[in-house]
């Protein structure tokens, strides 16, 4: 029989049934006057003894009739109470959405509110024993669904065994719940069962796990996206960095996650290489004025000194849609520095193109008089006492012949010019030509080929005026004399690279940016046309050329020129 009296009348109201407590008090009376009847031995008197007897008796005995009719009373107003409260816990049992289970001493299931997790409270009767309530209603563990849980791990066991447990997850019929036990102790101590209060949480952890899908999902694409993305809290500091942004900056994600991106942490220059202020960056605009911002900007890297020019963009985020509250900002970028660089050629380019016309309408017409002049100094030299300002005149005359030739190598050249040629020939050839210059300054070449380098589809004549202008640059960058080292390899599948490098005083980086243009020398005489001419035959060969240096450290100039000049 259970210990829990509680769970074994379903609730039903106590009714007071006063007749029997009457008929006995009655019967008591009828056996008193009997007995004093008899007592009497013979001698039974009148009826009036015996009624007076009675009465006597009746009066002695009204107070004790009298308390007894109160603590009936009191009695019965007592089970009225714990019928009511009864019935309203029971009201309060079967409209909780949480699952109550009671058992008693033994682990037997003698309650629940919820018949099969259905909508009646039942008594469960006879008592369900824990071996069957297991099976029954297929109790499961998480971290082993393939049988049902073992007794003492499920939450009423536990509690009955001095484990209580609180928001436990377990499955039953299918569903999963968070579970809290607690055993039932008496008044005196004893322990007469358990109960235990599940949630069932099914349909809010689905909600969890689609939710943690929909977050890996944007995190997913967050970290795809080729741009770099930094989102700053309204305080300035990063707290969300994808990897693009830190393939773009060279910093890894643990170094830039909390950084305040406004600080003096980061190296910004302008376009024009100036720096630039804490408060013209676009982040910190959109943080003062909750608008958004863009610029392009210059990342300086601190470990390689490297610029990283970068296009940016700044949003702000406002909590509820209020631009009131500032929530966070958005800064997105993308690196455009070879994007930059592809502008400040075609710039070069356009004045190619702008020179090259300028070659083609002017040059012959200043080289026909120039002709005429030197032919009639030769032809007069003799008749000059000073054979020095004649000789002076001629190579002026040459120098001016030298400048109109270049002018005239910027037009575009002629394809029935192009033939298939060994670049190692050409280039001793050109080497040859210049080391007897290069005795006088003590300069000496250095030439590294490898043995199966393809041949090149070029204008010999072009390309050795390239070689020409480069080492030429190279010699006179050496005035106490160096090495002049140059390698010659396969490059792009089929091309062939060419590294020439220095031991010259090198170029000045303010000067860097400006390669290239007409008439721009960092020499003390030349016409700056030279590079220039050397970029044109590298654009019409559809090569590349970059140059790289610094001062006093010499310079590297990378020539690459694919082996199949492509079709125009």
């Amino acid at each position: 029989m259970s210990k829990l009296p509680m769970f074994q009348d379903h609730y039903k109201p106590v009714r007071f049934r006063p007749a029997p407590v009457l008929g006995t008090f009655l019967l008591s009376v009828v056996m008193y006057v009997i007995l004093h009847m008899l007592i009497r031995t013979g001698r039974y008197g009148s009826l009036t003894d015996t009624i007076a007897h009675t009465a006597a008796f009746i009066a002695a005995s009204f107070p004790f009739l009298f308390l007894m009719a109160v603590q009936l009373r009191k009695s019965k107003r007592i089970h009225d109470q714990l019928s009511e409260e009864k019935r309203f816990t029971a009201t309060i049992l079967e409209n909780m959405d949480e699952l109550v289970c009671v058992c008693d001493e033994k682990g037997n299931l003698v309650y629940m509110n919820k018949d099969e997790l259905g909508q009646c409270s039942t008594l469960v009767n006879p008592p369900m024993s824990p071996e069957h309530w297991v099976v029954r209603y297929d109790v499961r563990l998480p971290g082993d669904m393939s049988r049902p849980a073992p007794l003492e791990e499920t939450p009423l066991i536990r509690a009955l065994n001095g484990l209580p447990v609180s928001n436990m997850e377990l499955w039953a019929l299918g569903h999963l719940f968070q579970a809290s036990s607690r055993p039932i102790i008496g008044v005196d101590g004893k322990l007469y069962g358990a109960v235990a209060v599940l949630s069932n949480i099914t349909k809010r952890v689905e909600a969890e796990n689609r939710l943690k899908q929909s977050e890996r999902h944007l995190r997913d694409v967050f970290e795809a996206i080729s741009c770099g993305i930094i989102v700053l809290n309204d305080a300035g500091n990063i707290i969300h960095v994808n990897e693009a942004a830190c393939l773009i900056t060279g910093m890894s994600r643990d170094t830039v996650r909390g950084l305040p991106f406004n600080s003096g942490s980061w190296n910004f220059i302008r376009e024009d290489n100036s720096p630039l202020p804490r408060e013209a960056y676009p982040s910190f605009i959109t943080l003062s004025t909750g608008k958004p911002s863009d610029a392009v900007i210059g990342f300086v890297s601190k470990e390689t000194d490297d610029i990283r020019w970068l296009l940016v963009h700044s949003n702000p985020l406002f909590s509820d849609g209020d631009e009131s509250k500032l929530h966070s900002v958005i800064v997105t970028f993308v690196n455009i520095t070879e994007r930059k660089k592809t502008m400040e050629l075609l710039q070069k380019l356009e004045k190619l193109r702008v020179v090259g016309q300028l070659a083609a309408g002017v040059a012959h017409e200043i080289r026909n008089p120039l002709t005429t002049i030197r032919g009639f100094l030769q032809l007069n030299r003799g008749r000059f006492d000073n054979k020095g300002t004649v000789e002076l005149m001629l190579s002026e005359l040459d120098r001016i012949n030298m400048i109109i030739s270049e002018f005239l190598v910027l037009a575009k050249p002629q394809a029935t010019r192009l033939q298939l040629k060994d670049l190692r020939e050409t280039m001793q050839q050109v080497i040859a030509f210049l080391e007897s210059e290069a005795l006088l300054t003590h300069a000496n070449f250095e030439l590294h080929t490898e043995p199966d380098l393809p041949p090149v589809q070029c204008d010999e004549n072009q390309i050795k005026q390239l070689f020409l202008n480069v080492l030429k640059n190279a010699q006179e960058s050496m005035p106490d004399g160096g090495t002049i080292r140059i390698e010659m390899s396969r490059r792009r599948q089929d091309g062939v690279g060419i590294r020439i490098t220095d031991q010259g005083c090198g170029i000045p980086e303010d000067r860097m940016s400006r390669l290239g243009e007409p008439f721009y020398t960092t020499k003390d005489s030349g016409t700056g046309l030279g590079l220039m001419v050397s970029f044109k035959i590298v654009e019409n060969h559809g090569g590349s050329l970059r140059i790289a240096s610094n001062r006093d450290c010499g310079t590297i100039v990378d020539i690459e020129l694919p082996a199949v000049l492509s079709p125009p």
